[in-house]
């Protein structure tokens, strides 16, 4: 794979590029909800979560549309690790009363909670991941946590 890939290979290689591709789609069209959505997908991986954030935020203002949470979950990993708590919680009630049952809007949802002091609606939440998708580990783990 790596010959194929050549100096992409490696992932910080990727990476950059993809952010330089995403930057540059943004700024040649700041109306395109996709390139605002790359530009924060992109930071999300790179950790950067409160430039993720803010591109994400944008994607929202261009016109997000709102079954891209459905399949995406790095906005929701984004808000949360930008510690904008209440972001998250907004973004997985409109995912959760759009889409119905869906584990990782309850995943995020309960750590959303369990960040902002709501332990009891954080385990509910977690519950509701779990009981959506018994095999979700990372809810499982986060309601173990919770002592719950």
């Amino acid at each position: 794979m790596a010959a194929v890939l050549g100096e992409m290979a490696p992932d910080e290689a990727m990476l950059a590029h993809t952010l330089a591709v995403a930057r540059a789609e943004a700024e040649a069209d700041p109306e395109d909800f996709v390139a605002w959505f790359n530009l924060g997908s992109t930071y999300t991986l790179l950790g950067e979560n409160v430039l993720a954030a803010s591109a994400y935020d944008e994607a929202r203002r261009v016109g997000l549309p709102f079954r891209l949470l459905w399949y995406q979950e790095e906005p929701f990993a984004a808000y949360l690790g930008a510690q904008r708590y209440e972001d998250v919680i907004r973004l997985a009630e409109v995912t959760l009363n759009n889409a119905g049952e869906h584990e990782e809007a309850y995943y995020y949802l309960g750590l959303a909670y369990q960040a902002t002091g709501r332990q009891d609606a954080a385990a509910r939440s977690l519950r509701k991941a779990l009981d959506y998708n018994p095999n979700f580990g990372r809810a499982a783990e986060a309601l173990a946590a919770l002592g719950s």
